[in-house]
């Protein structure tokens, strides 16, 4: 089976999102908006990174992880969007600045990795 372009882009992006947030990283989630829309001409793909709770900041770590994107762009030609989120905001939106986004994310969320 031929792997997509999307496929090769998310292979690229998952390997160095565990390697940057390794104990950080509590899990990762294809965020799959158009399923029953799903062509091969699809050029871009969203993710949610989900984060041990911590000191860290929304800002820093969408910055890092454009870095991350921009590098897996550049090799596959598939822009890839990536959301932070807090672990505490995974398991209830409310405690996130935009639950709504955050519910919508998971509405659509289909898991790729997950802390055991």
């Amino acid at each position: 089976m031929i792997e997509s372009k999307i496929d090769q882009a998310l292979a690229v992006l998952l390997l160095r999102v565990q390697r940057n947030y390794s104990g950080r990283l509590s899990g990762i989630y294809r965020i799959d908006r158009n399923a029953e829309l799903e062509s091969e001409d699809q050029s871009d793909a969203e993710i949610a990174v989900v984060l041990a709770d911590g000191p860290w900041q929304l800002i820093v770590e969408q910055q890092r992880l454009g870095e991350l994107t921009f590098d897996a762009l550049m090799e596959t030609e598939v822009y890839v969007r990536a959301w932070p989120i807090s672990v505490s905001s995974w398991r209830d939106p409310s405690h996130d600045e935009h639950p709504g986004l955050v519910r919508d994310l998971q509405r659509h969320a289909v898991p790729i990795m997950e802390a055991a």
